[in-house]
């Protein structure tokens, strides 16, 4: 089990080091400055006690936003890259106690490192 664990998160690593790499940074003043106008629903009983800077709660069979917390501010991705490529890992790999290797020159890659260990 440990070892299943171990691979899912060297996967990880893999595959998340160069999506934040390769991410463009947005500028703050662009940030604060630009709005989407979504309505919002008001269906729901209790608002829940949510800590984040933004949040948007979305019926999907309705398509109507339930609950939001500056819904209309853009603002920076933050952990959907995470989320989606733990699910593509979990959906397409079969044996998570798959080995996985490296080639040197990839992982001699200043922009893509991840903790490597040369051997």
């Amino acid at each position: 089990m440990m070892r299943k664990h171990k691979c899912f998160i060297i996967i990880l690593i893999f595959v998340l080091i160069p999506s934040f790499s390769l991410a463009d940074d947005i500028e703050e003043s662009y940030i604060s400055n630009s709005y989407y106008n979504i309505e919002v629903s008001s269906n729901i009983s209790t608002i829940p006690i949510i800590n984040a800077k933004h949040a948007i709660i979305l019926d999907r069979a309705s398509k109507t936003i339930l609950y939001g917390k500056k819904e209309n501010e853009i603002c920076k991705m933050a952990s959907t890259t995470k989320i989606m490529t733990a699910i593509i890992v979990l959906e397409n790999c079969s044996n998570l106690n798959e080995q996985v290797t490296i080639s040197k020159k990839a992982s001699r890659n200043r922009r893509f490192k991840a903790w490597i260990i040369h051997k």
